[in-house]
């Protein structure tokens, strides 16, 4: 069930004030002025980013400007794609602009005292409903904090949504927006839970969202997510701008030119990873992992499990880890044929990289992309990291034997090729 929301229009816009209208559905009156006034600069240290300047993904941004335009945005959103894409950026710009007391069309000015308390994540009615790990890592407030201690009894920082999380949440929905707008609730890897008691919980307010309440849920695994879920919301797919995209994006926070096109090669061009990105310990990485691999390609068994052990250390940014691994096997699989290397994402590293794929066929590397999927799946689990990384190593250098593989680019071929 769709809740309309306002009509705005591109000009600046008086304080919004809340009202009923004869369905019960809250309305708001913005009192126009006479003339269009330019849009005002953010403040420097605004953290904030509007929807018009958020890289790539033109179709969902359209989508969703003129949703926010006509005062029909679905209440329900799920926005998924791979992580660092932007998606949870595009989120907090959608809330920041429903409750912006002067918008720019659909973007927040960025200067009235709500979007200056969304930047600040003290914004009343805009909240984030994330894992503990998660809202610590990116240095948010954890918005549900007692029902994080409620819901742990061990004291443990939680990696995934817990169900004590949920249900504060449910609790919340039932109060009128605080100061005016609408209530905002940004959901993030709602298939974290493996139970999906998560989810079931928000069937039904998902279904029929409380009044002046808006859900965006975002994803990097929809396929994950009970169908229940994703028929509930209006889905919008976010995809990887082009690499220049993301360059030119990141040169414009003000990253050098040099660092801007290498961050935005590992990043794959998603412009969240390429800003996270510590680039002098993203390029440390990829120098162990093109150690090891040598290493494991080039003598024996013993020797791929001391590179294996080599790269413990970095095993506390194993996610970040696998990304570069995968970034790396598929140059590997590419190179033989792109012989002038234009597809190739480690620019710098190509006499390496040559190195590497006169050693690794092309089918063992694809292989090792399909391992590195597997083990950023298991990842998600408690695992032996050392034994993971070692017949990872291990069966690239083709000392162990393998099953079997069918892959839809190379078809079925013979164990340990």
């Amino acid at each position: 069930m769709r809740q309309d929301l306002p009509k705005r229009s591109s000009s600046a816009c008086a304080r919004p004030w809340r009202g009923a209208s004869a369905c019960g559905r809250e309305t708001v009156a913005r009192k126009k002025t006479g003339k269009k006034k330019a849009k005002a600069a953010p403040p420097p240290d605004s953290p904030l980013l509007c929807l018009s300047e958020l890289v790539g993904n033109q179709r969902p941004r359209r989508l969703l400007a003129a949703a926010l335009m006509e005062g029909r945005l679905f209440p329900a959103l799920l926005l998924h794609g791979p992580p660092g894409i932007g998606k949870f950026t595009t989120a907090r710009a959608i809330a920041a602009a429903i409750n912006c007391a002067s918008p720019d069309g659909a973007d927040a000015c960025r200067q009235c005292p709500s979007c200056r308390k969304v930047a600040a994540w003290t914004h009343p009615d805009i909240k984030v409903l994330e894992s503990a790990a998660d809202a610590q890592a990116a240095g948010r407030p954890d918005f549900f904090p007692d029902a994080q201690a409620a819901s742990r009894s061990d004291g443990r920082v939680s990696t995934r949504l817990l169900i004590g999380q949920v249900r504060r949440l449910l609790h919340e929905t039932a109060f009128k927006p605080f100061e005016g707008g609408r209530r905002v609730f940004i959901i993030r890897h709602l298939e974290s839970d493996p139970s999906m008691g998560c989810a079931n919980a928000l069937l039904k307010p998902l279904e029929e969202p409380p009044s002046g309440t808006s859900f965006i849920l975002t994803s990097s695994r929809p396929e994950l997510l009970p169908d229940t879920i994703r028929s509930r919301c209006q889905s919008l797919a976010f995809l990887p701008p082009s690499r220049d995209e993301t360059a030119e994006f990141l040169a414009g926070r003000g990253i050098a030119p040099e660092e801007a096109t290498l961050r935005a090669a590992l990043s794959g061009g998603r412009p969240g990873a390429a800003l996270s990105l510590d680039a002098e310990g993203g390029l440390g990485l990829r120098d162990g992992i093109l150690a090891a691999l040598d290493a494991a390609a080039g003598s024996g068994p013993m020797d791929a499990v001391t590179a294996a052990e080599e790269l413990l250390p970095a095993v506390d940014q194993m996610p970040g880890l696998m990304e570069l691994f995968a970034l790396v096997a598929r140059d590997i699989m590419v190179m033989p044929y792109d012989t002038q290397g234009r597809l190739i994402t480690n620019q710098d590293r190509l006499p390496e990289l040559k190195k590497l794929a006169a050693a690794i066929p092309p089918r063992r590397a694809a292989r090792l992309l399909q391992r590195i999927e597997w083990c950023e799946r298991a990842l998600q689990r408690s695992v032996n990291a050392s034994l993971m990384l070692q017949t990872l190593l291990l069966e690239t250098g083709g000392h162990l034997p393998s099953e079997p593989l069918t892959t839809p680019w190379l078809g079925e071929e013979e164990a340990g090729a």
